[in-house]
C-alpha cells in the first residue's frame, strides 16, 4: 500500500507544473474533517483528511498531516497554489497541488484540490 501511494505521488509530481513564485493568500480555516465518515461511528481519521478555508479553496488527502488534525475553525493559515497539472480536459480543474502554513502551529503541509488529479477518475 505505502509503494502504491508513492509511485501515485511520484507519477503526480512528473505531471506538474510548479507555479514559480506560488499564488499565496491568508486566510482562516473554515472545516477540518476526514475524508470518510461512518454512519454508525463517525469520522474515520484513518481515511485520510479534508480542510476547507474561507477563501473557497477545500483540500483532500488519503492521509491525516498532524498539523491537519490540529487545526481548528478560524485558525489563521496562508494557503499557496504551489503547482497545477501540465495537461488537463478543458473545465476540470482537479490536481492543483496546495501548501498551508498555520501560523498558530508555525508548520505546514501539502495537499490536493482532489482526490484525483485532471482527467482521473
Amino acid at each position: 500500500m505505502l509503494l502504491l501511494l508513492a509511485m501515485t505521488a511520484l507519477s503526480r509530481a512528473d505531471d506538474m507544473r510548479k507555479i514559480d513564485p506560488p499564488q499565496c493568500s491568508d486566510t482562516t480555516v473554515k472545516q477540518v474533517s476526514t475524508r470518510l465518515v461512518d454512519p454508525n461511528t463517525g469520522p474515520m481519521w484513518e481515511s485520510g483528511a479534508s480542510v476547507s478555508f474561507a477563501n473557497g479553496v477545500g483540500l483532500t488527502a488519503y492521509n491525516t498531516p498532524t498539523v491537519v488534525r490540529n487545526e481548528r475553525t478560524g485558525d489563521k493559515v496562508q494557503v499557496c497554489l504551489a503547482a497545477v497539472p501540465k495537461v488537463c480536459p478543458a473545465g476540470d480543474d482537479r490536481g492543483k497541488e496546495y501548501t498551508v502554513y498555520d501560523y498558530q502551529q508555525k508548520a505546514s503541509y501539502t495537499m490536493y484540490n482532489s482526490e484525483h488529479s485532471c482527467g482521473g477518475a
